[in-house]
């Protein structure tokens, strides 16, 4: 089956790829779909291997659809918080000078403590790295 970015949505997804095979593990229709803060976006992954994305050589990543996803004020953040990452230090002034965007961090997970968690800022490149750790600590405390 061909994967159209233009006809998948956040609605259908998991309906269009009941039938489709993981590229990295041929799992086949086992997906879920997954939020990214940091874009408003929301993304597939594989359940059975855990990849995010795996449709990216197809030029599906993020699914569009009709509903208006959360807003993450930087400014406001940036305001509360300081104007810097709370992860390396760089100020934004020196982020944009390196054409890196802040962005706004939920410092617990989202997915499962929603808005109420604090927000800070931090640049796109420490964001990475941020919920990267957050989803490795999630994988660990559901092995216990």
């Amino acid at each position: 089956m061909t994967l159209d970015r233009n006809t998948i949505t956040r609605q259908n997804a998991l309906e269009v790829l009941a039938d489709v095979a993981c590229p990295a593990c041929s799992n086949v229709g086992n997906y879920q779909l997954f939020d990214e803060i940091a874009n408003g976006g929301v993304g597939v992954q594989c359940v059975g291997c855990g990849k995010h994305h795996p449709f990216v050589k197809q030029h599906v990543m993020w699914l569009r659809g009709e509903d208006k996803r959360r807003s993450n004020d930087i400014a406001a953040v940036a305001r509360e918080g300081g104007a810097y990452c709370y992860s390396c230090g760089l100020t934004f002034e020196e982020l944009l000078s390196l054409g890196i965007r802040p962005v706004v961090h939920h410092t617990r997970p989202f997915a499962e403590h929603g808005e109420v968690s604090r927000k800070i800022p931090v640049c796109g490149r420490c964001h990475e790295l941020m919920n990267f750790m957050q989803r490795i600590h999630q994988q660990l405390l559901k092995r216990q």
